[in-house]
């Protein structure tokens, strides 16, 4: 089952994604937090998807799309710090 949070803790807001995931829905929910952040004013966050399973490391084409995507969520007012598993690092 899949599940996601935002907490808000010092003004920062907190994301986390845990269970089954398909990569386009985990982008989108991620997305849907960040814009939920930009309402509420939070100028920082940090999104955590270490619990998150279902799908592999995307390829390059697809996480710049995902950077794009997320970047229209924030409009620019959100700084986002991600945690992922050592295997979608580059």
């Amino acid at each position: 089952m899949s599940q996601s949070s935002l907490e808000v803790m010092d003004g920062i807001g907190r994301f986390r994604l845990s269970g089954a995931w398909r990569f386009p829905q985990a982008v989108q929910a991620i997305g849907a937090a960040i814009a939920k952040a930009d309402q509420l004013g939070l100028a920082r966050m940090l999104i955590v998807t270490t619990e998150a399973t279902g799908f592999d490391p995307p390829p390059m084409a697809d996480r710049r799309a995902m950077v794009r995507e997320w970047s229209q969520a924030s409009m620019g007012h959100v700084a986002i710090a991600m945690v992922v598993p050592p295997a979608f690092i580059d």
